[in-house]
């Protein structure tokens, strides 16, 4: 049975600076791992994702568990003319296999406006995001090596990467482009 998780849109606090700031840093702080796999994770979600959002080019979804009150899910989007895009989908682990993941994916695809926006996945999260792909029919459009960590694969959706985006002032190499 799926709990009850309340959708709220971080946009909506623009306009009331201590709750933005709240939910902003309550955002960074239940993702901050993600440095790990994604170096500079920080400096992006601060320097790029929270600027844009002011600007209508970001937007950030977050459920929240009604009974435990904490944010169980999390989607950071960027919407704009030329890319549509989920830049990240989170659930806590206590709140995976209850259909959390798809109640964002939805919410994601309606803010977006498509139903193929680009999503990429790092090689070892794959598994635990294809039955969320194949269920919403997403297809897998490249493979690039060393795009945000030398040595691991990412693997494009419903789209494609440009190659503008270096590793540590290396050149990207494309694996597969399919």
């Amino acid at each position: 049975m799926t709990k009850r998780n309340s959708l709220i849109l971080l946009s909506e606090f623009i306009n009331n600076q201590d709750k933005f700031i709240y939910h902003t840093d309550n955002v960074f702080r239940t993702l901050s791992t993600l440095d790990n796999d994604y170096p500079n994770f920080t400096n992006w979600y601060y320097t790029k994702v929270i600027p844009e959002l002011k600007l209508g080019e970001r937007e950030v979804i977050m459920a929240y568990n009604d009974a435990d009150k904490v944010l169980s899910g999390i989607s950071i989007l960027k919407i704009t003319e030329i890319e549509k895009k989920i830049c990240t989908l989170r659930i806590s682990p206590k709140y995976r296999k209850n259909g959390l993941g798809k109640v964002l994916f939805t919410k994601s695809l309606e803010i977006l406006e498509t139903d193929k926006p680009v999503i990429t996945i790092t090689k070892d999260k794959v598994h635990q995001f294809s039955p969320l792909l194949g269920h919403f029919g997403f297809k897998l459009s490249q493979v690039i090596k060393d795009y945000y960590i030398n040595s691991r694969e990412e693997y494009v959706y419903n789209g494609f990467l440009t190659q503008n985006f270096q590793l540590n002032n290396n050149k990207i190499e494309t694996v597969v482009t399919i």
